[in-house]
């Protein structure tokens, strides 16, 4: 993908489109620059979290895709249901469509692999050996990486965004707006410390719905 000419810090929507075949990945981030760096280390790494997305990419090449910033929301607590008004409008999750997993912003929320998908994964990881063109693509893909986390592009970001110049900056929001941040945070933390962590928790709200 192209050199993304943004702006650390600047949040709100993105898509990345595939120019061959039309099909595209939705997104948000608080930091859209920072994603873009961290999906195209991933998949030039071909070690993306998105199956669909990284097999598109081994197959049509970097250059058949583009990464675009569709709508720009400075408010954080906003962006998941802006992401969820995209992903309803383009249905990017169809896989006709696009690579998106889950028709759900951010979330894979009753998603479940079956037993098959679950043993033909296993069998797939066991004895598996990198060849040296994959061990050597890793680790420039992580040099690249960490060169982008540079203290200059923290410290710019920073700066942009200290005192008045924050867009939240004396400003409050709405109590739904709250609510729905909350709902999301305590999703997030389900979604990485019980389901990444195959954890069902007597304390977690969303361990509960899934052995309903």
């Amino acid at each position: 993908m192209r050199h993304l000419d943004l702006n650390y810090g600047v949040s709100g929507i993105y898509a990345i489109k595939n120019g061959v075949n039309g099909k595209v990945y939705i997104g948000s981030a608080v930091d859209i620059k920072r994603r873009w760096q961290d999906h195209s280390s991933s998949l030039q790494r071909g070690v993306h979290e998105n199956p669909y997305l990284q097999r598109a990419w081994n197959k049509y090449g970097e250059s058949a895709f583009s990464f675009e910033v569709v709508e720009k929301v400075p408010d954080y607590a906003l962006l998941i249901p802006h992401e969820q008004v995209w992903l309803d409008q383009i249905k990017s999750f169809d896989r006709k469509v696009g690579y998106n997993i889950c028709p759900r912003a951010r979330s894979r929320l009753g998603v479940r692999a079956s037993e098959e998908q679950k043993l033909k994964q296993r069998r797939k990881m066991t004895g598996r050996k990198l060849s040296t063109q994959h061990r050597q693509r890793v680790g420039e893909g992580s040099k690249q990486s960490w060169a982008n986390s540079s203290k200059d592009r923290h410290r710019a970001l920073s700066v942009r965004t200290l005192g008045a110049k924050n867009p939240m900056f004396g400003k409050h929001h709405a109590e739904e707006v709250k609510l729905m941040a909350s709902y999301y945070g305590r999703l997030s933390g389900h979604n990485r410390y019980h389901r990444d962590r195959a954890v069902i928790s007597p304390k977690c709200e969303f361990c509960q719905l899934l052995k309903v």
